[in-house]
């Protein structure tokens, strides 16, 4: 831990922290997938939000909120969020469970899936699923504003969600409980060449069973032909990282890191 900047730099290990002021933040693993970033409040206080358990920081950036009332909060990267308000776990439904009851449920599960939920999506679209049944809602409003020299846009949703995405696809999200998060860009200058060469038999065969057809001629008889002829160039992919920052005044900020895999912690003040 560097003293200066208050930051932990997380690895292949399993890590507890506690702080002075009752903040508890755990790296965990679960089923082989992408480690997790835990914090919760142990006291609630000026310190703490009074209607959340604890948070989940997941390694695709999103952030699960755990809250009093049984729901969870799902914010994603990209400003959607869903509300999941009843589960079904095991072929049991659980709805306004008492939180730490349902968490210990969810662990010992490995079939859950929300039942009852809703969806708020980046365009302002909002819907909600009902028992198995998806009911439209009124979307909310969007407001954009492009300011070109910065080459920035601001888009601003009914619900209060504040989003800025600038040159060269940073993309920053600021939601309406304080929470932010941050989306940059890794990009691996080197092209990666794919073994896989395309030949002029191996399109047709993987359109054969399609509505697309192999035509020598002219594409007049057929609108939906596909004319193959000229020999394929050989492929080159760029790769790219995804990388996140996850803010909130009353937790410690977490940093994921797509390409090293690893996770920084830093600190509250």
């Amino acid at each position: 831990m560097e003293d200066d900047l208050k930051c932990v730099q997380v690895c292949g290990f399993d890590m507890s922290l506690s702080l002075p002021s009752g903040l508890c933040i755990e790296r965990k693993v679960l089923h082989g997938c992408p480690f997790y970033i835990k914090q919760k409040h142990i006291s609630k206080g000026k310190n703490s939000v009074i209607d959340e358990e604890f948070r989940l920081y997941l390694f695709n950036g999103n952030i699960l909120k755990f809250m009093t009332n049984g729901e969870i909060i799902i914010l994603c990267p990209n400003s959607t969020v869903y509300i999941c308000k009843k589960f079904e776990l095991s072929e049991k439904s659980v709805e306004n469970e008492n939180t730490e009851n349902l968490k210990d449920k969810m662990r010992d599960s490995n079939n859950i899936s929300a039942t009852n939920y809703t969806t708020l999506l980046p365009s302002g679209k909002h819907c909600e699923k009902i028992n198995g049944n998806f009911h439209e809602l009124p979307s909310l409003v969007l407001r954009y504003t492009t300011d070109l020299e910065v080459e920035k846009v601001y888009i601003t949703r009914g619900d209060g969600t504040c989003s800025v995405l600038q040159c060269g696809g940073h993309l920053v999200v600021n939601f309406p409980d304080k929470s932010c998060i941050s989306t940059t860009l890794n990009l691996i200058e080197e092209d990666f060449l794919s073994d896989l060469v395309w030949e002029e038999g191996d399109v047709a065969t993987y359109f054969s069973n399609s509505d697309i057809s192999e035509n020598y001629g002219s594409s007049e008889e057929n609108g939906s032909s596909i004319i193959i002829g000229e020999p394929v160039v050989e492929e080159a992919y760029v790769v790219i990282y995804l990388n996140y920052q996850m803010e909130h005044p009353h937790y410690a900020s977490i940093y994921f890191d797509g390409l090293n895999e690893s996770a920084t912690i830093t600190l509250p003040q």
